[in-house]
């Protein structure tokens, strides 16, 4: 079978090497089963191609996990087991000593402290959907493994969903827009609604032509009839409708994520010549 057929962004192989998986599937030389790391910082960048200066695909948030396949000068390149995607990864953000996931940060950002006291040195600051291992608590705060303390009423145990993926989108009001992010830090448009999605217990791809043909079902209704939650594409872009009137997106144009109009977008893609590429519907669980 012709590799060109696997998008390498979601199956990891590249010239002379492969993920095990891939054996049967494609020709290369060696084929490898990969060792599992996790993120040991709050957000690490996932890259295009090794080094600093790369472009930033997308992000891992702490506690995340990825299979490497392979470590050069500092850059180990893998697949993210979070939503597949493949890249490279600084070796210093990452670690082999993997600790077991317990609960996951619900507030947008949430502080990690030296000590359970709102008075403490912080740490760092962890961004919504970070994963974590809690060992224990003391009063108002739970401690994160070899990390520090952190407000308890800013996590949850895993498995736990919201029920308005929307309303968690609408957190992200006034996050600055960064291409590849998907953080509270900064996060680019499908970024927004994959993180968003997730809260609510639907897995969706990392990118907007990924999404565009797998989230939920077409919508072949007019526009003025959209509902709260629907999903609008244009190329390389995706916005969520809030209700008939409003959209939320992260985008470039505010280069934040905003709540603008539907006639403002509307009239703003005329002006510009781009065509509504797509409209979709995702698919919910009932709560």
């Amino acid at each position: 079978m012709s590799d060109s057929v696997f998008d390498p962004r979601e199956y990891a192989y590249k010239a002379g090497l492969a993920a095990d998986y891939m054996r049967g599937l494609i020709r290369s030389p060696k084929f490898l089963v990969g060792e599992v790391f996790q993120v040991k910082i709050n957000v690490t960048s996932l890259k295009k191609s090794p080094g600093q200066s790369s472009e930033q695909v997308s992000e891992l948030l702490f506690g995340e996990e990825i299979i490497i396949y392979e470590i050069l000068n500092g850059w180990a390149w893998g697949q993210s087991q979070t939503d597949g995607y493949v890249g490279y990864v600084s070796m210093d953000h990452i670690s082999c000593k993997l600790q077991e996931n317990t609960h996951e940060v619900t507030a947008l950002r949430a502080f990690v402290y030296k000590q359970p006291d709102i008075k403490a040195a912080t740490i760092t600051c962890l961004s919504m959907a970070s994963q974590l291992s809690i060992t224990h608590s003391k009063g108002l705060f739970a401690y994160i493994e070899n990390l520090g303390w952190i407000f308890e009423k800013s996590i949850r145990t895993l498995g736990g969903v919201e029920s308005d993926f929307v309303s968690v989108a609408q957190k992200f009001t006034g996050t600055p827009y960064l291409w590849g992010g998907r953080s509270s830090f900064g996060i680019d448009c499908s970024g927004l609604v994959q993180l968003s999605l997730r809260r609510v217990g639907v897995l969706c791809p990392r990118d907007t032509d990924q999404q565009a043909s797998s989230v939920g079902s077409p919508i072949n209704d007019e526009i003025t009839k959209l509902l709260r939650g629907d999903l609008i594409y244009v190329n390389g872009h995706v916005a969520i409708m809030v209700d008939p009137h409003t959209i939320l997106h992260a985008n470039a144009f505010h280069m934040s994520v905003e709540l603008e109009s539907l006639e403002g977008f509307l009239s703003r893609l005329k002006q510009d010549n781009i065509h509504i590429a797509q409209m979709r519907r995702p698919s919910l669980p009932s709560h």
